[in-house]
Formats: structure tokens, C-alpha cells, sequence
């Protein structure tokens, strides 16, 4: 069993940017990954004609996924947190692309609508576990083709669920104050109420 002296929060997820946004936001954090097969439980699920309470719970269920490791190992003194995020759009989930075809395809699919970044989130913490689902809209305007066409040749823009909202189409995007921090991944907001309620305490 991996233990801590003192309680310390551990980030499990490999994005960098969720990593940044902590560091960003005064966080203390470490980082341990224990990786599942997230393909395997994306193909287990339908991304069509998909409900967005549906897609909540979806989410949901891949954060706990991702969580279970460290429910099954524990880590003394880490709080361990996982989240997941994916954009659902006309009944549609739409998560990382992985190709330029497909990531075309997603940007023009959304662009001119609405589109929702759901995050699921979940938390342990001396046996306690708590979850959290985010919802944050995005409207957009019509992409010119030579936005989407940029970011598309951007191959981290592939690995980017849904569709990018910064960059050349950030001025085609709008959501609420907040909202970008769950276009990332992790909504500090959220983060905080879930480590509350498990009985953590920020040093």
C-alpha cells in the first residue's frame, strides 16, 4: 500500500492541462496513474441518441471507473482524485477524435450550435468516495472553415474531447463564467466541495 505522511491530494490523470489548471490554482498535488481500458468501456456504451441525463451518468460512471483502482489499492493519506469529460451535442457524446478526419468532422458538427462539456468527477478518501457531474454549455458561432481546418492540423487537438473552444474559435465560443475550467477537465469549484464532503482539509 503507497501512503503519505502527511494527507496529500493525488491527481490521477495523465492530461497535462488538468495538472496546469491545479498548479495554476494553488493546489498541492501529486500524481499517480493507474490506467484501465477506457476504450473498452467506451465501446460498451451507445454515443447516439444519447439523453443528456444519459450522458451524465455515463461520465459519472467512467470517473468511478477510473477510480476503482485506488478503491481496490488504497493510497494512505491521498485523496485521489479522477474526472472524465466528454461533449454531448445533438443527442450525440462526442469524445477524443484521434484522427483529423473525425476531428474535422466533430468541429463542424457542433459549429453554429450549442454543445455541452460534461465532466464527471470522482473522489476517495480514507475509504469515503464522492462524485459530481458538471454540466457547461457552449454556444458557438458559425466556424469559418479556416479556423476549424487550423486547429484540426494541431494533433493535440485530437486528443481534445468534442471540439476546442480556445485558440482561432475562441472568439466563436461563449459559456459562463466558470465554465472554461470544466472545458479543461476540472472545475476547482466542484474539486473542492468533493474533497470537502469526503472529510479532506487544503493545507
Amino acid at each position: 500500500m503507497e501512503k503519505f505522511e502527511k494527507p496529500t491530494i493525488v491527481l490521477a490523470s495523465g492530461s497535462p492541462y488538468r495538472a496546469k489548471l491545479l498548479k495554476d490554482k494553488g493546489f498541492s498535488f501529486v500524481k499517480v496513474l493507474r490506467p484501465i481500458d477506457e476504450d473498452k468501456l467506451n465501446a460498451e456504451f451507445n454515443h447516439e441518441d444519447v439523453s443528456r441525463v444519459e450522458c451524465e451518468e455515463y461520465v459519472r460512471g467512467l470517473a468511478l471507473a477510473k477510480l476503482q483502482p485506488f478503491i481496490d489499492d488504497p493510497i494512505e493519506g491521498g485523496a485521489v482524485v479522477t474526472a472524465d469529460t466528454v461533449v454531448w451535442c445533438k443527442r450525440k457524446i462526442l469524445e477524443k477524435p484521434l484522427t483529423k478526419e473525425k476531428c474535422l468532422q466533430q468541429h463542424e458538427f457542433v459549429s453554429g450550435g450549442s454543445s455541452y462539456y460534461i465532466t464527471g468527477y470522482a473522489v476517495v478518501f480514507d475509504g469515503r468516495i464522492e462524485t459530481e457531474v458538471k454540466v457547461t454549455k457552449c454556444r458557438t458561432k458559425e466556424f469559418p472553415k479556416s479556423a476549424i481546418e487550423a486547429v484540426c492540423n494541431e494533433e493535440w487537438t485530437w486528443k481534445v474531447a468534442g471540439h476546442r473552444a480556445d485558440g482561432e474559435l475562441a472568439p466563436y465560443c461563449s459559456m459562463p463564467d466558470g465554465g472554461r475550467e470544466n472545458w479543461i477537465g476540472l472545475c476547482t469549484k466542484v474539486l473542492n466541495q468533493l474533497l470537502k464532503k469526503v472529510g479532506y482539509k487544503r493545507r
